[in-house]
């Protein structure tokens, strides 16, 4: 497993500070709510907001007490991070970890994952109403910067956020901003001057403007099963392969038991009609002959590799 350096910094779960060297560690989240979110929640009733904080610290304490401990408190959110995770195969390597950029800020990202091929996936955990994309690819930047200054014998390789909301869950990855973007970020709040991010920062991609018709998890499951039927097919003719050779072999024309038979089709020559010269020499005739049917309706799915 990929061993992560510890930065040293404590956290005050009360006030939700950060210590490090005996200094005060500002955090991520003012750092985005003073320069790039302000008055993010300033028109949702503290009532609400403090049943959602409740709501977002018990799940992330379930999720952690999984990712740590092995325990299942049985709740509907920590199941659906259990699925995705197990989709994805990724293991974690570290839960609430520290991070800083050693120039007074700090703070911890929920699960470090490492996959397969021993790649860093940073993830988020989120449970408020719906997923905010944009903080969430500040946030997670700002965490993978902080990240390889702690460990720079490693590289981020995904950002993810994982969002959780009783029964419902989905998950959005997020394009890194880069480094550079981030140290100006915290720079400027470091000076206490304004930050507008750089214009291709800003400009979002041609697929970030089509609306999401069907959420990730919908969308792993069409590419899950596709992929099982293929193979399943792949494995289907490799029976039929075999068998046809074992009859031939054996000179049998037929073949049952209790829950299947087979018969040996020999080969044959067929023909057909060359709609395309028959158009091209004789398009009266072709006409003539040709029907029109209604197609009903459908869409065109293509998995990209």
């Amino acid at each position: 497993m990929t061993q992560l350096n510890d930065t040293g910094i404590m956290f005050d779960p009360g006030p939700h500070c950060y210590w490090l060297d005996g200094q005060k560690m500002q955090g991520v989240t003012g750092v985005l709510e003073r320069r790039l979110f302000p008055g993010k929640y300033d028109n949702v009733p503290e009532k609400i907001l403090e049943a959602a904080k409740q709501r977002g610290t018990a799940v992330h304490a379930a999720v952690h007490d999984f990712d740590v401990l092995g325990m299942d408190d049985g709740s509907d959110e920590l199941r659906g991070y259990r699925e995705l995770v197990c989709m994805w195969g990724w293991k974690a390597i570290a839960n609430e970890y520290s991070v800083t950029d050693f120039n007074g800020y700090a703070s911890r990202i929920d699960v470090v994952f490492e996959d397969y091929q021993n790649e860093i996936i940073l993830v988020d955990v989120k449970t408020t109403y719906e997923l905010d994309k944009d903080y969430l690819r500040w946030q997670l930047s700002t965490y993978a910067y902080m990240f390889e200054l702690v460990n720079p014998h490693l590289k981020v390789s995904r950002l993810c956020g994982i969002w959780l909301r009783g029964l419902l869950r989905d998950y959005e990855f997020v394009d890194r901003i880069p480094s550079e973007e981030i140290a100006r970020l915290l720079e400027c709040d470091r000076k206490g001057e304004p930050f507008f991010p750089s214009s291709d920062i800003v400009k979002r991609t041609d697929d970030s403007e089509v609306p999401a018709l069907i959420s990730n998890t919908v969308i792993d499951e069409y590419v899950r099963m596709t992929n099982e039927v293929a193979r399943m097919q792949e494995r289907i003719d490799t029976i039929k392969a075999a068998a046809l050779e074992a009859m031939k072999a054996c000179g049998v024309k037929s073949w049952k038991c209790d829950r299947m038979s087979m018969t040996y089709v020999a080969p044959k020559v067929s023909k057909r009609l060359d709609s395309k010269k028959l158009k091209e020499e004789h398009p009266d005739i072709y006409e003539e002959y040709t029907t029109e049917t209604q197609a009903k309706e459908s869409i065109l799915i293509k998995i990209k590799s």
